[in-house]
């Protein structure tokens, strides 16, 4: 871990104080950064939320705790987290901020992989679920199939094909045949084994 950086600047974002691990951390001398505003270093999307305006602090709340983003010289990006402390001029005004940073990209990166790790599995469950699902259709469906299937070549077998029923019973046929093909799909879908019609 590396260590802790102090920082000092004035509401507007002016630089009045580093460390030397902070300059160590930016890759600066004092002279390059003091006097100079911090906002450069913050990532452009956190710039809005990076110094609390001087109604966030209070002489009952003087501290604040807060993770944000930045940007190194070399363009890498970085998480730090801080505690911020105001400091107030005589008649209550904020004057000055001073955070205390530390470098947590490391744990940072091991929550958005662990995220990244429990969407998928949640996905993966809710795909296995939708597969089970399938599968009790399917085998419900197969049996209603069975039995119109089964009537159907009864009643084929009782009639010659010049009879007026055989051309009811022909299009029966076709939509069972029909039917057992979108069970087998079902099945496969939901990792079954294809069941024998």
């Amino acid at each position: 871990d590396l260590p802790d950086m102090i920082c000092r600047w004035r509401p507007e974002g002016t630089i009045t104080f580093v460390n030397e691990n902070f300059c160590r951390y930016f890759g600066k001398t004092r002279e390059e950064l003091v006097g100079k505003s911090f906002l450069p270093y913050l990532c452009a999307d956190d710039e809005g939320g990076s110094g609390k305006s001087a109604n966030a602090f209070s002489a009952d709340r003087p501290i604040d705790y807060s993770e944000k983003r930045v940007v190194l010289p070399g363009g890498e990006v970085r998480w730090l987290e801080c505690v911020t402390r105001a400091l107030f001029d005589e008649d209550g005004r904020v004057k000055e901020y001073q955070s205390i940073g530390h470098d947590i990209t490391s744990r940072k990166n091991a929550e958005d992989e662990n995220s990244l790790l429990q969407a998928r599995l949640m996905q993966s469950q809710k795909m296995e679920a939708v597969g089970t699902l399938a599968g009790g259709i399917a085998h419900d469906f197969n049996n209603i199939i069975t039995v119109i299937k089964s009537l159907t070549e009864l009643v084929v077998g009782k009639v010659g094909t010049d009879d007026p029923l055989y051309k009811y019973l022909r299009p029966i046929n076709e939509s069972c045949r029909r039917a057992i093909n979108l069970v087998q799909q079902l099945l496969l879908f939901s990792r079954n084994k294809p069941i024998d019609m």
